[in-house]
């Protein structure tokens, strides 16, 4: 499985492109905010928290047993 690293964007960016920045976050893109070319915090998109509750069910008819 390949694990695809998030795009990195700068304090700066965040502010002058706030809006296109957002948008792409409410359509399902993660980013790393970077300051000084250090991580600071990540954007991720509030429904990447949850799952609903008919893909669960199917999630959980595959699992493993505990």
């Amino acid at each position: 499985m390949k694990v695809m690293a998030q795009p990195q964007i700068t304090q700066r960016d965040l502010r002058s492109r706030s809006r296109e920045i957002m948008d792409a976050v409410e359509g399902g893109q993660s980013f790393t905010v970077t300051r000084d070319g250090h991580e600071i915090g990540e954007l991720i998109p509030l429904r990447r928290r949850f799952v609903a509750r008919d893909e669960f069910i199917a999630m959980s008819r595959n699992a493993a047993t505990v």
